[in-house]
């Protein structure tokens, strides 16, 4: 049996509102337009129920990763700026709720995205990026360790030591003294 000609209008309907809907959700115009074309195509040449079913979990699975691309592309943007932000300012005392407030997005929800772009938390990047600074910092000067914490944004230079020996295994102090006797 063949399907109603109804039906066929029924599917354009649908292929119209996932597309409306992939693009609200920041998919690709270009691509989208291409894939509703070859949809539009398609659904004409649907003669069963069964084709007719499959058509429809294969186009939505379709529309669903290109909604999926979208929101990826889209949260990889807002890492980007987070980072950047906190390239910036890491001097200072800056927080998660400071950082997903410039970028416009709960503290909650940017916690997740940051970690999923950034395949570690806010806290551990932000930490990293000081540690890295502070490293130039205890090879170019001789202020100490605890003027180099305050420098880099650690309020407190026991917590940075802390931090310090977590990320590279030595304490400030001792990466200065071997990095300085391994140049001579």
């Amino acid at each position: 049996r063949g399907i109603a000609k109804n039906m066929h209008a029924e599917m354009m309907e649908i292929i119209t509102l996932l597309t409306r809907h992939a693009l609200s959700c920041g998919a690709d115009l270009s691509i989208l337009e291409i894939t509703s074309y070859t949809m539009i195509l398609k659904v004409y040449q649907i003669q069963s129920f069964y084709e007719l079913s499959t058509w429809v979990i294969k186009t939505t699975n379709l529309l669903m990763q290109q909604v999926k691309l979208a929101y990826a592309t889209k949260n990889m943007e807002v890492v980007r700026q987070a980072m950047k932000y906190m390239c910036y300012n890491f001097t200072k005392k800056i927080t998660l709720e400071d950082v997903s407030g410039y970028v416009y997005l709960s503290p909650t929800y940017f916690s997740k995205v940051f970690h999923q772009g950034a395949k570690c938390s806010f806290n551990t990047y932000l930490n990293y990026m000081r540690v890295e600074k502070s490293k130039n910092l205890l090879l170019s000067t001789r202020d100490s360790v605890t003027e180099i914490a305050k420098n880099i944004g650690f309020e407190d230079q026991s917590y940075f030591t802390k931090v310090f020996k977590r990320i590279t295994g030595v304490t400030p102090g001792e990466y200065r003294r071997v990095s300085q006797k391994g140049s001579i």
